[in-house]
């Protein structure tokens, strides 16, 4: 299975300064392959999400039309997930990996997103 973990600046100075950032999805990575310094790019468009790292990531996903096509599909009460509800139900539109000699491409597959606010 492949993890990848995206730091964002805020966090990464967390972690300098000695306190924790991430404990809980720091227990998924069993190797690490290395820190990069990289622009991030991100967006939203309607129910259109992306985010791209050149030459490492492309990511687009698309939120799923419900019985009311100017809403999202929610999943209210997720058994799942480490953010609180709900969830988007949506779709892959584009994603691709390719770093550290690995690459994936799980575009057309199924995905969710949801709203969340970071503090540090």
């Amino acid at each position: 299975m492949l993890t990848v973990l995206f730091l964002s600046l805020t966090c990464y100075n967390t972690l300098r300064s000695g306190r924790r950032c991430f404990v809980v999805p720091s227990k998924l990575i069993g190797k690490m392959l290395g820190i990069k310094s990289v622009p991030i790019e991100f967006g939203v468009d309607g129910k259109r999400r992306w985010l791209s790292i050149k030459d490492l990531l492309q990511l687009q996903i698309e939120g799923t039309a419900g019985a009311d096509a100017d809403q999202e599909s929610l999943v209210v009460n997720p058994a799942f997930g480490l953010v609180p509800g709900p969830l988007v139900i949506a779709h892959s539109n584009k994603y691709a990996y390719n770093d550290h000699g690995m690459q994936c491409d799980n575009s057309g597959r199924n995905g969710f997103y949801c709203k969340f606010k970071y503090t540090s």
